[in-house]
């Protein structure tokens, strides 16, 4: 039981307005208040949704033309890329969980950034180098994207896929070796027997 604020008898717990009295109870209006609020956020959200699903999709068009277009560097599977952006557009497609196209007009942002093969999968800094030099790089054994090496193994130790192609990895699957320009392109060299 329950005390009106009002004329202070007491009434049952559930009851929204005092049966002598008749008022509001207080603590029903603050609920009411409330429920109104996350009718608007709600609302608010799902009108976001279709907003960041198609710029996404805006982002994964272009990536596509780009990736049909675009040179990459040897060591880079194109395959691979086309076909992880198709996968990602039927997955903005079919989704309706807004934290789930935030997630993927995120990895869109991220691929964006890396398309070329010419920057860390993980910093997304180019890889600045010379003729003559070479640079430490790991590969994602499934999609050949470079990262550098101490940045794809502190990827590794807080999550256990790719950046780029979300397969499952660890770090003695990554494929080591460097990377140098060689007539103006990135080659890939393995450290490993085979690649």
């Amino acid at each position: 039981m329950a005390r009106c604020k009002y004329c202070y008898r007491t009434i049952p717990d559930e009851a929204e307005f005092c049966p002598y009295c008749g008022k509001e109870r207080p603590i029903r209006k603050i609920v009411g208040e409330i429920e109104g609020i996350t009718k608007k956020v709600k609302a608010k959200i799902e009108k976001r949704i279709p907003t960041l699903r198609k710029q996404a999709l805006e982002i994964l068009e272009r990536l596509s033309s780009k990736a049909k277009q675009a040179s990459f560097p040897g060591f880079v599977d194109r395959s691979k890329v086309i076909t992880i952006l198709n996968d990602l557009k039927s997955k903005l497609d079919a989704e309706t969980d807004q934290s789930k196209i935030r997630e993927y007009s995120e990895w869109a942002n991220l691929i964006e950034q890396t398309i070329s093969g010419e920057n860390c999968i993980i910093c997304y800094q180019p890889f600045d180098i010379h003729d003559g030099e070479h640079l430490d790089v790991s590969l994602c054994p499934s999609c050949h994207y470079a990262a550098h090496n101490n940045h794809f193994e502190a990827w590794l130790d807080k999550k256990a896929i790719c950046p780029i192609c979300k397969a499952s990895i660890s770090k003695n699957q990554l494929v080591k070796g460097y990377i140098q320009l060689k007539e103006g392109e990135l080659v890939f060299t393995s450290s490993e027997k085979q690649f």
